[in-house]
């Protein structure tokens, strides 16, 4: 079940849509694309998650930052900070700011998505349950 390609298209798709979405905001101003940013930033994260298509995983991000906006665009400044301070350590410092921007990221979204933290029992310890 993990090497099914359907989720890999879904993803696809949702990345090309929030990039066409940010790179559009981006285009216009600069002020429309972060908000884009901030609009679609875990739309990804929902297609892999709950295997949702393209168009409702941006409508799902879109509701679950309703009401965190300032909150989720601190942690966006933050983690940018984080990567260019890994960048400014001529590189190295990337292996350090890469898995802990993403693991931050990642806490977010389960935090708002309302996910308690712990994974669903597959189906051999459910049925021995």
């Amino acid at each position: 079940a993990l090497w099914h390609p359907q989720p890999f298209w879904k993803f696809l798709g949702t990345s090309i849509l929030t990039g066409l979405a940010i790179g559009i905001g981006f285009v216009l101003l600069v002020v429309p694309g972060i908000i884009a940013a901030i609009f679609f930033m875990f739309s990804t994260v929902i297609v892999i998650d709950r295997n949702l298509g393209p168009i409702e995983a941006m409508k799902e991000s879109i509701r679950i930052g309703r009401g965190y906006r300032w909150s989720l665009l601190g942690l966006l400044a933050l983690l940018v900070l984080i990567a260019l301070a890994g960048v400014l350590a001529l590189f190295v410092g990337l292996l350090v700011a890469v898995p802990v921007t993403t693991l931050a990221f990642i806490h977010a979204y389960r935090v708002l998505s309302g996910t308690d933290g712990r994974a669903p029992l597959p189906m051999d310890a459910k049925l021995a349950a």
